[in-house]
């Protein structure tokens, strides 16, 4: 849906990139809008002109999409409060900026700034089209948002601007990841089982973005490494530490999962040496169990 300059522009069945059916509603003669049919999916009862303004800016104050509207010339004529937090932008800076300026300031979030502005040519080289895609934005931590845009007509149906919407998407792409991996290791097999555990550790590891995974194993009063997949640390160079100054014996001991958002303040982890001498951890246990279901082990990330 796009509302500006008096209309209101609705879409449906997307297909191959573009829209089937577009339809077009004139909404404003002179001092009223006129009802919108109940086909249309919008019923709008005739009011002043003048309230359309206090409208649109609560439409946009309430969204939780971020929402910019730009002329023809790709300047800015209004954004909300909610594409200036996915942004890092203040909104009277993007409203009182030219088009490449504001480009410039948004463009050390995106993460291959020339195919984003040759994007952005072909988008402004087709004004009457529509488009949608999703744009990974380089913020901490990293944010996936689903971009549309489409062209707003005034009350003669000549071209007026350009709508864009930005949702933020991240956890639905969190989750079918997740769930990509969790297929992919459920169906792994290998004779080997140090290929298995090293391919499961592995996809552990790239699924967290890098972080540490560790299988471990006890043997009496150690806890031995069995296998340890993510970025070059201390870990890769020893062998095993001792049960007491594990974080895995909180796991053991519990027998099951445990997440520490933050060791040095957790009551048993704080007084193990490396949180006694600072290091900030976070770590996030599950036991391995034998045959008999006792804890003997665990695939932790740190």
């Amino acid at each position: 849906r796009s509302l500006g300059s008096g209309s209101v522009h609705l879409t449906d069945n997307f297909k191959s990139g573009s829209f089937d059916k577009v339809r077009h509603i004139k909404t404003i003669p002179q001092q009223l809008f006129e009802p919108v049919k109940a086909e249309s999916g919008v019923a709008i009862r005739p009011i002043l002109a003048e309230a359309t303004t206090a409208i649109l800016r609560s439409i946009l104050e309430s969204s939780d999409q971020g929402v910019l509207f730009t002329d023809l010339e790709h300047r800015t004529l209004a954004c909300n409060r909610r594409f200036g937090e996915i942004f890092d932008v203040d909104l009277q800076e993007a409203v009182r900026s030219e088009a490449e300026q504001l480009r410039r300031r948004v463009e050390h979030l995106i993460p291959d700034p020339k195919s984003w502005r040759q994007m952005l040519d072909r988008v402004y080289a087709s004004p009457s089209e529509e488009f949608t895609d999703e744009q990974l934005l380089l913020k901490s931590p990293r944010i996936v948002v689903r971009r549309w845009t489409g062209p707003v007509y005034d009350d003669s149906g000549n071209l007026h601007g350009r709508l864009w919407t930005f949702l933020d998407i991240t956890k639905d792409i969190r989750r079918q990841r997740m769930q990509e991996v969790l297929y992919e290791i459920s169906t792994f097999n290998d004779p080997d089982p140090s290929v298995a555990y090293g391919y499961i550790l592995q996809r552990i590891s790239d699924f967290y973005d890098g972080t540490t995974a560790v299988l471990s194993i006890r043997n009496y009063n150690r806890m031995d490494y069995r296998c340890i997949r993510g970025p070059h640390s201390i870990l890769k160079h020893l062998k095993g530490v001792d049960l007491k100054d594990s974080y895995c014996k909180i796991t053991i001991k519990s027998s099951e999962p445990v997440v520490i958002q933050d060791t040095r303040k957790h009551p048993e982890a704080k007084r193990l040496i490396a949180s006694r001498i600072g290091y900030f951890t976070r770590y996030m246990g599950v036991p391995i169990r034998s045959s008999l279901g006792d804890a003997i082990g665990t695939v932790c990330i740190l």
